[in-house]
């Protein structure tokens, strides 16, 4: 049962996700897949009930920056260029502004996770090139929660894979991901939580049920 801070705040979270990813149903989908696996991720690490409830807010909205990316990057079929990649990139400092000036403890941390998602645990994400600890664990976990999902789903220049090739790829690497891009002890949550994790892909349909 959801707490009545998370029933009051989740309406307001879900509009504006729904806002910014008008013309993208996609990331808001991804967004929405991200709130249960990013909230299995953080009780496997013994999170206590408030900060599982935060990081279901900031799942939702991590990529909300990503309203301010031009469409014909943002859709196209082929792989982006090197200045197509940094236009992205931008999504984590827009979303990170659009966020912090609402002026609610929970938006601030959803606003600090926006910026840092991409991050990595060796230090070689954007846009700090923050490494280790440095990194909020809420941005550690979404980080981790972020690159499944991506790779499970279709993009307009890929087809998604398997929930085992996903693992595969995550714990021994492929030409771009690493395990090293993953804080230990998050990835030991996630694949203590995998089952559960896959489940939830099979099954999402989105209707999360706490705005009335």
């Amino acid at each position: 049962m959801p707490s009545s801070q998370l029933v009051a705040i989740f309406p307001a979270a879900r509009a504006l996700a729904r806002t910014a990813h008008a013309k993208d149903d996609a990331t808001f989908e991804h967004g929405s897949r991200m709130i249960e696996a990013s909230a299995a991720i953080c009780d496997a690490l013994g999170c206590d009930a408030t900060t599982v409830e935060q990081l279901k807010i900031a799942a939702l909205l991590h990529d909300v920056g990503k309203c301010t990316v031009p469409d014909t990057i943002l859709f196209k079929p082929g792989r982006l260029d090197a200045v197509e990649i940094q236009v992205m990139a931008d999504h984590s400092a827009s979303g990170h502004n659009l966020l912090a000036g609402i002026g609610h403890p929970w938006f601030d941390l959803a606003a600090d996770v926006a910026l840092m998602h991409h991050e990595r645990h060796d230090g070689s994400g954007y846009p700090r090139g923050l490494a280790g600890d440095a990194i909020p664990v809420m941005a550690r976990i979404i980080a981790v929660a972020d690159v499944y999902d991506a790779l499970r789903a279709d993009r307009p220049y890929k087809k998604g894979i398997t929930h085992d090739e996903a693992m595969q790829v995550m714990t021994r690497g492929d030409e771009r991901t690493r395990p090293g891009h993953f804080h230990p002890d998050v990835m030991a949550a996630f694949a203590a939580r995998s089952e559960t994790i896959r489940r939830i892909y099979v099954e999402h349909d989105n209707q999360l049920g706490w705005d009335g």
